[in-house]
Parts: structure tokens; C-alpha cells; sequence
């Protein structure tokens, strides 16, 4: 038996991070809270539909995104200039998205997620653990994930795409996901 790895991209979760950046250069800093609220929200909400295994129920988790686009206009005020600036920012970042983010994000999965997968299973071997029969995933995030906001689901780790950018920073990312799956002991 042998549990499954999965990349997953998310375009809402990007989106959030997309937004803290963004309001952290104009210096925002008091509407954060809602910001972190709404991420710990929809990490808690990320399970794995059965039967559909990870990476098809985190995609019809994912993909009400774009229908869902009013509801992210809470990170803004409400008001017209609030309201302007959301569909600036949020035009921004489907441009990003769509012309360089997922295919960034994909590449690099390719390159690291059966490295990471080895290294895991080959710890699990040596410490004589059976490796369960779930399905993870790691969540690539273009960004480092703010102190105080949820880095991991049930079945999830979320990681900065920089954390892919060496063999330590990937023994991390293993160290992370190994704890997470012995968490299903």
C-alpha cells in the first residue's frame, strides 16, 4: 500500500496571498485579520471528496473561483473606490494567473513533487511504517504564507514556490508532509 502525492495549485488561495501583498505595500495593515480569517476558512474547508481522490475534489474545490469573484470583495471596502480597486486588483492577478502564475507553479511541481514523494516513502520504509493509504497534497503558494495563518489542511501542506529552491529548503517541505501523514497514524 502507498499513499498518493499530489500538486495542487490554487487560484483562490494565490488570489489572498495575491491580495495581503498587495495591501502590504500601500500599508494596510489593519484589515489583515479578515484576510487571515478567510484563508484559515478555506484551508479548514479543503477535504478530500471520496471517491473523486485529491487532486479532482481540490478542483471542484478550486474552480468556483471565478463564480465566486463577488464574495472576495469583502478584502476591499465597500464603497465605489473599494469596489474599483477590487476589479483592478483582481484583473491584475487573473492576467498573472492565467499568462505566467499556473504554468510557474506547474513546472515546478513537475521538478520537485516525485523527489519529495520518494524522499517521504523512502523514510517511511526505513522507520518500518506502513505507508498509509491517503491522498496529500502540497499546495504551491507564489508567496511565503504570513506568520499566524494556517500552513496545512488535513491532507495538505502549503508552500511557498521559493521552498522548492533547494535541497534543504526541500528536505523541509519532506519534514512538513512527513509529520502531516504520520498525523493519519
Amino acid at each position: 500500500m502507498s499513499f498518493i502525492l499530489c500538486n495542487n495549485n490554487s487560484i483562490k488561495l494565490n488570489f489572498i496571498l495575491y491580495v495581503f501583498e498587495y495591501k502590504k505595500k500601500l500599508d494596510f495593515k489593519n484589515e489583515f485579520l479578515d484576510m487571515k480569517e478567510l484563508w484559515n476558512n478555506m484551508i479548514r474547508s479543503i477535504i478530500t471528496i471520496p471517491g473523486r481522490g485529491c487532486n479532482n475534489s481540490f478542483v471542484f474545490w478550486d474552480i468556483d473561483f471565478l463564480k465566486e469573484k463577488d464574495s472576495y470583495k469583502v478584502l476591499f471596502e465597500n464603497t465605489e473606490d473599494g469596489y474599483n480597486e477590487f476589479s483592478n486588483v483582481w484583473d491584475k492577478y487573473i492576467n498573472w494567473w492565467y499568462d505566467e502564475g499556473l504554468s510557474m507553479f506547474d513546472k515546478k511541481a513537475e521538478e520537485v513533487i516525485p523527489i519529495i514523494y520518494d524522499l517521504v516513502m523512502n523514510r517511511l520504509v526505513a522507520e518500518k511504517l506502513e505507508p498509509p493509504s491517503d491522498t496529500f497534497a502540497i499546495q504551491i503558494m507564489f508567496d511565503k504564507i504570513p506568520n499566524g495563518w494556517l500552513s496545512s489542511g488535513t491532507l495538505c501542506t502549503i508552500e511557498s514556490i521559493n521552498n522548492f529552491s533547494d535541497k534543504y529548503k526541500v528536505n523541509e517541505v519532506c519534514e512538513r508532509l512527513y509529520r502531516l501523514i504520520l498525523s493519519k497514524y
